[in-house]
């Protein structure tokens, strides 16, 4: 046999259960298998295919139907509601040939017939292609699982990082706060502005750094909430408020309703909600643009949306911008910096309150983000 030919053969060579009452059938598919190189496992009854499946862990089980007691339709239904054998493959060995019992094999959790006389080129071909898709399925099971653990390692190592810059930086933007009252630099214009630039950006630092571990608190369901009945509309003139000068402020349009829009929720967590997706649509919104800012009941529940006359978003990107460290690239979005965190944050947030949040966005011609929160009683 050709090299080719070997590493076909050892490619799709698997521990096999065969389950069957009767021992000549029981024999016949043995002697088959092992000549190809497989594995084999032998059962007599249901009982027997269910512990073997759980025990013995085969990569496929060819599973007769008609056996006395379990038959092999409710061993197909019992190995399909246990997570450790879910996705096991199943071929079922029957002399039935009519449709409807095909497909109550099917419909129990089969994935194949073969049928009674067993034809040597039929089953072995079967038995190839259901163990190359068990590999398959074992290969991708295993590099999610490795996916799994790379997260887990970045998110640790951030969180680390993170929660122990956040003292040292909280102690130079206090140390820079004293700085300003010094007589000196009260009395040099130049030097006070430097001062001021640096606790700009030290404080900027810090609300990063709380946008990461409050994100992971988030995502442990950690996040402590302040619940209470208050006014969206309220919320929303106390973060534009926050805002103060930042760049841009003077083009925020604003329209609230006459009437409180009341949620119940922690105030402090959904201003920082607005003030982020307010403060996203001003970076991306020219300087001759302006953003809306609208709250409104809908049947979505106490709504708020964020317009802007930016470039827009490609539809391929709505999910992935919500995704931890998602960012859109392209010519629209070169030269505007982001953590990839803030938007993360106001899903996580608004999901935290029981609500939604979501875009709708066409290019050149804006977007529009929103969230949605339950109604207060």
């Amino acid at each position: 046999m050709s090299a080719p030919e070997d590493f076909a053969r050892a490619a799709v060579a698997g521990r096999i259960l065969v389950v069957d009452d009767h021992e000549p059938n029981r024999q016949l598919l043995q002697e088959i298998l092992q000549l190809e190189g497989h594995e084999v496992i032998l059962g007599e009854s249901g009982g027997d295919a269910v512990s073997h499946a759980t025990g013995s862990r085969p990569d496929l089980i060819l599973l007769d139907v008609n056996m006395p007691g379990m038959d092999g339709f409710e061993v197909c239904r019992r190995l399909r509601a246990d997570p450790a054998t879910a996705s096991l493959p199943i071929i079922l060995v029957t002399s039935f040939s009519q449709r409807e019992q095909r497909l109550e094999g099917i419909a129990a959790g089969a994935n194949d017939y073969l049928n009674k006389p067993i034809d040597r080129a039929d089953l072995l071909l079967r038995v190839r292609n259901a163990l190359r898709l068990r590999k398959l399925h074992q290969e991708l099971m295993r590099q999610y699982e490795t996916l799994k653990r790379m997260e887990s390692l970045r998110d640790s190592l951030v969180h680390m990082l993170v929660h122990d810059l956040r003292s040292p930086l909280t102690g130079i933007t206090g140390y820079l706060d004293l700085l300003k009252l010094d007589p000196v630099a009260a009395g040099d214009p130049t030097l006070l502005s430097y001062i001021d630039g640096m606790d700009e950006s030290a404080k900027r630092l810090v609300e990063m750094v709380n946008t990461v571990l409050d994100v992971n608190r988030f995502e442990a369901h950690a996040m402590p909430l302040a619940r209470r009945r208050t006014d969206l509309s309220l919320v929303l003139g106390e973060a534009l408020a926050a805002m103060g000068a930042t760049a841009g402020a003077e083009r925020v349009r604003v329209t609230v309703p006459e009437k409180p829009v009341d949620i119940t929720a922690d105030p402090d967590i959904i201003r920082r909600v607005i003030v982020n997706l307010v403060a996203n649509a001003l970076k991306f919104t020219p300087s001759q643009g302006e953003v809306r800012v609208e709250v409104e009941r809908t049947t979505r529940g106490a709504e708020v949306r964020i317009h802007d006359s930016g470039p827009g978003i490609p539809p391929e990107h709505h999910e992935l911008i919500f995704e931890k460290f998602g960012q859109v690239g392209g010519a629209h979005h070169a030269g505007v910096r982001s953590t990839g965190l803030g938007l993360t944050f106001c899903k996580l947030a608004v999901e935290a309150h029981e609500g939604r949040i979501g875009l709708t966005s066409a290019m050149g011609k804006g977007s529009t983000f929103w969230f949605a929160l339950p109604v207060a009683d």
